[in-house]
């Protein structure tokens, strides 16, 4: 079942279902395809990137982040112990919020680093690289790496 439909690019349209990532161009040809592994739970859409995240174990013990390229070549996948509740990517670090902590992990060569936080977040929002803003409902609290 199609989830959403989104442009990476202005000529290639990622189509994220239920159990697989499609990339086409825009003449509706195949640029690439790619199985999930297990039960999709989140995605983010960047210009250029998409960034996904399965449930591993369907219990909620870890996390798989995948992140792919325009063409939906999978271009960097690590596994995460505990919950991912948001995923955001920017200047080729992808970031993840947990229930007690921020990673920001560089994709290009894996590097990781976390920023612990005390108080309820709904969302992540990256301001610049390195920088990220923790949102609740009443306020948003400003993080540095």
């Amino acid at each position: 079942m199609p989830y959403r439909c989104s442009f990476l690019t202005n000529d290639r349209i990622a189509l994220i279902c239920s159990d697989r990532l499609c990339v086409y161009d825009l003449k509706g040809n195949v640029k690439g395809e790619y199985r999930y592994p297990s039960r999709l739970f989140d995605f983010y859409v960047a210009e250029d990137i998409l960034v996904t995240v399965f449930d591993l174990y369907g219990s909620g013990k870890g996390d798989t982040v995948v992140v792919f390229d325009k063409n939906g070549k999978d271009i960097f996948a690590k596994r995460i112990d505990g919950n991912i509740r948001d995923a955001v990517y920017s200047d080729s670090c992808v970031y993840l919020l947990r229930d007690t902590d921020v990673i920001r992990i560089d994709t290009r060569f894996g590097v990781a680093s976390y920023v612990d936080y005390t108080f309820e977040v709904a969302r992540l929002q990256v301001v610049s690289d390195g920088e990220v803003l923790l949102c609740t409902e009443t306020t948003a609290y400003y993080l540095t790496f």
